[in-house]
């Protein structure tokens, strides 16, 4: 039987590595440390950001960016060719582009997970009278500010009553759940009419609520390592299509539980940092979170609560560390959309990255350049990044979170050995 490279680099590897490490804890106790707070910073310079400058918003306003845009070059593309990918890619995002009225983007529930009229209004008004009287809402809207409360609160201890929110997420389709009190400062500042394309102060501003619960949904690994495909967009419109699914149901159960609960997805606040301080992840060279089970290969969505709930804290599993090194999204990047410097700095490259934050910056405007040139969108610092691995196929992937946070001095070793054995080259996906 002939053995290939990578099956023979594979085989060595694990042999090396039992060799090296034999101390490697057991499955079940492979966590990462708590920290008291996220591996990241805040300067004196940030506070709340305005809705209008995220990158999407600006296709409703920035005339400029807009001009620029529709001169660039996009490939060509054959449905012949293409045709059941498209349609797969139409498939997976059906739920989330059919969730809403409207969204903060603009278009028909795009990004779904808040109404941005009247309802909202109102909010304060239905809760006490759901709390005094108990009323049925019928809409078609999943995701909504205004549905019913029960009129009778569910009383249990803050770390009963977040570990039965918790369970009820992961139930509900999530795979991972954490709770971390709301920082208002992480919200806009005011939101974007896209009907008059004018920003306006918040009617009820949502930096009211106590605490958010985020829930990390994965994405189907398969599809999104043909990269840069409308394959690896089904990956992700799937993914969005679960946020609807979990973050309404969810929000769905804290109301019957008697308490307010309002889904969001990236419409309100951007939900990485929120689920940072949840101690879902730790924050990578991408912009994106990377988690100990899916790396970054997640989506996240949230709601917003006053129920009686006890905060998670920030874990610390290396990742900071090992991006240092690493650099693999920012070289690979199509685009050069991401930051190759060794450190993180508060540095921006425009309008649509917050000020303030010291991270790894990302260039929205040159990503989103890439989606129009493309056709679709891209993943390829998702599919990519070195904690993007199949849990369960090689116990080596299983181990690797673990080998990153407990040994950093072989971050430089697992960053070379994962280049030599061809990950993150792109894999075509058929149905």
């Amino acid at each position: 039987m002939k053995t290939s490279r990578r099956n023979f680099l594979k085989t060595a590897l694990a042999a090396g590595a039992a060799l090296s490490v034999p101390a490697i804890l057991a499955p079940e106790e492979v966590q990462a440390k708590t920290v008291d707070k996220p591996i990241y910073e805040l300067t004196k310079d940030f506070g709340r950001y305005p809705q209008k400058n995220h990158m999407y918003t600006r296709m409703f306003w920035d005339k400029e960016y807009v001009a620029y845009r529709a001169t660039l070059k996009q490939r060509d593309v054959s449905v012949k060719d293409e045709h059941d990918s498209m349609a797969l890619a139409v498939a997976a995002w059906w739920d989330h582009n059919n969730a809403a009225d409207w969204n903060c983007y603009g278009i028909p529930a795009q990004s779904p997970f808040m109404r941005w009229d009247d309802p909202v209004i109102t909010m304060d008004e239905k809760y006490a009278e759901a709390y005094n009287k108990h009323t049925t809402i019928i809409t078609e809207n999943a995701m909504i500010w205004d549905d019913t409360i029960a009129p009778n609160a569910f009383q249990a201890e803050p770390e009963v009553f977040s570990r039965k929110v918790k369970n009820a997420g992961l139930f509900l389709g999530a795979f991972d759940v954490g709770i971390a009190k709301l920082d208002p400062r992480w919200m806009y500042s005011d939101y974007f009419d896209f009907k008059e394309k004018v920003s306006k102060p918040w009617p009820k501003d949502p930096a009211q609520f106590k605490y958010i619960v985020v829930t990390a949904i994965e994405m189907k690994n398969d599809p999104i390592r043909d990269l840069q495909s409308y394959n690896a967009s089904a990956s992700v419109g799937l993914g969005y299509s679960n946020m609807v699914e979990v973050a309404s149901a969810l929000a769905k159960f804290i109301r019957c539980l008697g308490y307010p609960a309002i889904p969001i997805g990236n419409d309100t606040l951007p939900t990485v940092p929120a689920a940072i301080e949840a101690g879902l992840g730790e924050l990578g060279r991408n912009g994106i979170i990377i988690t100990p089970k899916f790396g970054p290969r997640v989506r996240l969505a949230a709601v917003l609560t006053d129920a009686p709930l006890m905060p998670d804290k920030p874990i610390d599993m290396g990742v900071k560390a090992f991006c240092k090194i690493c650099k693999k999204c920012a070289d690979k990047c199509p685009n050069g959309c991401i930051d190759t410097a060794t450190e993180p700095s508060d540095k921006v490259y425009n309008i649509s990255n917050r000020p303030g934050v010291v991270r790894w910056p990302v260039d929205g405007q040159k990503c989103f350049d890439f989606w129009r040139m493309n056709r679709t969108s891209c993943s390829q610092c998702i599919a990519i990044c070195p904690y993007n691995k199949v849990k369960g196929t090689a116990w080596f992937h299983d181990i690797t979170p673990t080998v990153l946070e407990k040994f950093p001095i072989v971050d430089k070793t697992i960053f070379e050995l994962d280049k030599v054995l061809g990950y993150g080259l792109k894999v075509p996906f058929e149905l």
